[in-house]
């Protein structure tokens, strides 16, 4: 069997208003980020939003808010098979 080239996924297009979009993100910087922030923090009706750049940061950082909340518990169980972000997050928290 003879498996030839192949093309990695692709599929979400992108349209004019998206390139749009990141250049206007580009140029403006954290004033971007801040509208963001509003604009998600309005959509869930929360008081607190945290744009974080991955989800092993976003994971890190709910385990050490969890470590502050409840000190007496150290024990995190996850399963055997999953992605080395979860365990590096966990070591990482402390």
């Amino acid at each position: 069997m003879r498996i030839g080239r192949t093309l990695p996924p692709a599929a979400a297009p992108i349209y004019p208003r998206d390139i749009l979009s990141g250049i206007r993100g580009h140029l403006n910087g954290y004033r971007e980020l801040d509208r963001f922030e509003t604009d998600l923090k309005n959509y869930f009706g929360v008081r607190y939003c945290f744009l974080l750049s991955s989800g092993k940061a976003a994971l890190t950082l709910i385990l050490e808010a969890l470590k502050e909340i409840h000190p007496d518990r150290d024990e995190v169980l996850i399963p055997a098979f999953t992605c080395y972000s979860v365990p590096s997050a966990i070591v990482h928290a402390g």
